[in-house]
């Protein structure tokens, strides 16, 4: 058993990772919506010995959200809709959509319906309610329907294309959301200095035993660390459990299927 919290805006708060380091706006903008956050310690303070914090778990890791000294969230009005779920059962179980059209997530007010094939993961149960997270989208919710009938356990196989699609779409979708990040920095930078200077941009290489990603032109291969170190955290937690490995250096990523599994 565990307490939950269910926050829609966690980017809206302080929050320290797990060497205490407090998140930048950029690493906290890319924390899911109304994501499952497990309360480890609802009185920690930091090693600063003056900072007051609750210590969490959020898909693997670990999380401290700072309090005020009466244990209120700071900028708790900014995230929006905050429930708690007491005695929660901790789950965690990945499972398989099996029948389209028949479980949906509800995510906030939105409904999402669920395809035959999905990955979802199971995060906790509370009274007979299952909330989980599609794996593919980082999208969470309560699952609507009936569940049971229609999902099925899953275990990974080194054969299953069906997760290394899902896993590479995802891994995709954040390279693209980096590159757009990238152009429209860019575009501010040339209309600010006047320049015309070119986005670089995450470009991939698929083959059958890796995918590659190298930042272009190569005259930004070893400007862009910081950045860099933050695309690389979002794909290790992405990979978490999987039987993807990941390797980087200046300028490029290379995930490489384990051949240990």
């Amino acid at each position: 058993m565990s307490d939950y919290w269910i926050i829609e805006n966690p980017s809206s708060l302080i929050i320290y990772d797990n060497y205490e380091q407090r998140l930048t706006e950029n690493a906290k903008n890319l924390l899911a919506k109304f994501s499952a956050w497990r309360i480890v310690d609802p009185n920690h303070t930091l090693s600063d010995q003056f900072t007051n914090t609750i210590k969490t778990e959020h898909n693997q890791k670990v999380y401290f959200i700072q309090v005020s000294s009466d244990g209120e969230l700071i900028n708790g009005s900014l995230a929006g809709q905050t429930n708690i779920f007491r005695k929660a059962k901790i789950q965690g179980d990945t499972l398989r959509v099996a029948r389209s059209n028949r479980i949906s997530l509800q995510h906030g007010d939105s409904l999402i319906t669920l395809s035959e094939g999905v990955l979802i993961q199971r995060i906790f149960v509370y009274r007979n309610r299952t909330f989980a997270r599609d794996i593919a989208s980082n999208i969470s919710g309560w699952i609507k329907g009936n569940g049971p009938a229609n999902w099925e356990a899953y275990l990974p196989k080194n054969s299953d294309l069906v997760l290394e699609q899902q896993i590479f779409s995802r891994i995709n979708h954040i390279f693209n959301s980096y590159n757009a990040r990238l152009d429209k920095l860019f575009t501010f930078l040339n209309k600010l200095y006047n320049k015309s200077k070119i986005s670089p941009q995450w470009q991939s290489e698929k083959t059958p035993t890796y995918l590659k990603y190298t930042i272009g032109p190569t005259e930004y291969m070893n400007q862009f660390s910081d950045s860099q170190a933050f695309l690389v955290q979002e794909l290790h937690d992405l990979l978490y459990g999987s039987f993807y490995q990941l390797s980087s250096v200046d300028g490029q990523i290379i995930i490489i299927k384990s051949s240990s599994r």
